[in-house]
């Protein structure tokens, strides 16, 4: 599929999307070619057709961030020869083309062999959503926070965050929009669940941080809401920045909280995670990740399955309910 240019409409940057047939592209050395069997939508994926994600890739291209398939090419290198005909999760290479596509170029160090017992659509999955959940968990740890404030918490990311943090024996305070969310992430074991359209949930904030020791938060909603959070925790916590859910710009954010108290607004992205924390890091992330599908104690909710005809429509409907499950395009279909 082709994104010529962005479109700021959720439903409109999806029709723009075209199907186009290209030549094969070519890998060069440190990176392979993958025939894709799976691939995913996520918020960041809809933020690039709006124009709102930030990267190397620029359109006329290929959008995609994350996909599963088999490695078919080569461009040489020790790590690119031992891939070949390997099962792969992997992330989409940038500036190249992304993953929705049969074919595409991926870094090898961004291809993670899968495990027999996890299939190509887990594979899709494994990536964007489950190793920021687990960076998050030992952000938290090496911050020394006695517990971690999340929002948009009933997302796909916010429950993979609920279950690893639980194994590490991290509270954390789930923030939701509906009452529905809430019941949500509790019938999934949350125990410290916010409403912030409750009149008085700032107040319920502020408390339950101050009671639990929460001095680290996660906002992926951009806006007002990381000001709110930086009024709420104690002093010297750190807020942290990685999502634009409503498209607004950060607002509200009282210049006393980081001058007086000692309270810090970071941005947080995957990709500048990944290289701080590590080869070592990640490939043990990756086999944590896997071990975890493969018992079946995390798993990502999909809504359906769609070719390359259905993918448009069904996207229209991820962006109307992202928290009903992902799309997952299957280009053989």
């Amino acid at each position: 599929m082709i994104l010529d240019e962005p479109v700021d409409d959720a439903e409109g940057s999806v029709r723009a999307l075209r199907l186009e047939e290209r030549p094969l592209p070519v890998p060069k050395r440190g990176e392979v070619l993958v025939r894709v069997e799976a691939s995913v939508c996520n918020p960041s994926d809809q933020m690039f057709l709006r124009g709102r994600y930030r990267c190397a890739r620029k359109p006329p291209c290929g959008p995609g961030f994350e996909g599963a398939g088999v490695v078919v090419g080569s461009g040489g290198g020790m790590i690119g020869r031992f891939l070949l005909g390997k099962r792969v999760a992997c992330g989409g290479n940038e500036p190249g083309g992304g993953t929705w596509a049969e074919y595409f170029v991926a870094s090898v160090m961004l291809c993670f062999p899968l495990r027999k017992d996890v299939d190509f659509v887990a594979g899709a999955t494994m990536l964007v959503n489950p190793l920021t959940a687990l960076a998050f968990v030992d952000m938290a740890k090496q911050r020394r926070a006695s517990a971690i404030v999340h929002t948009a918490a009933a997302s796909q990311l916010g429950r993979l965050l609920a279950i690893f943090a639980r194994e590490r024996d991290l509270p954390v305070i789930h923030v939701v929009r509906r009452e529905a969310q809430a019941e949500l992430l509790r019938e999934l074991g949350a125990e410290h669940v916010l409403n912030s359209s409750d009149d008085d949930h700032d107040e319920k904030l502020r408390l339950a941080s101050e009671r639990l020791g929460a001095t680290l938060a996660f906002d992926a909603i951009a806006g007002t809401s990381p000001g709110k959070l930086l009024a709420a925790l104690p002093h010297h916590s750190t807020v942290v920045s990685y999502g634009k859910l409503t498209g607004l710009s950060l607002s509200a954010v009282d210049p006393a909280d980081l001058l007086f108290d000692g309270k810090q607004l970071i941005g947080f992205h995957l990709n500048r995670w990944l290289a701080s924390a590590g080869l070592w890091w990640t490939l043990s992330a990756g086999r944590r990740i896997q071990a975890a599908l493969a018992s079946g104690r995390i798993a990502t909710s999909v809504r359906c399955e769609v070719g390359f005809d259905g993918f448009a429509d069904a996207l229209v409907e991820y962006a109307a309910d992202m928290g009903a499950g992902k799309v997952i395009l299957r280009p053989g279909h």
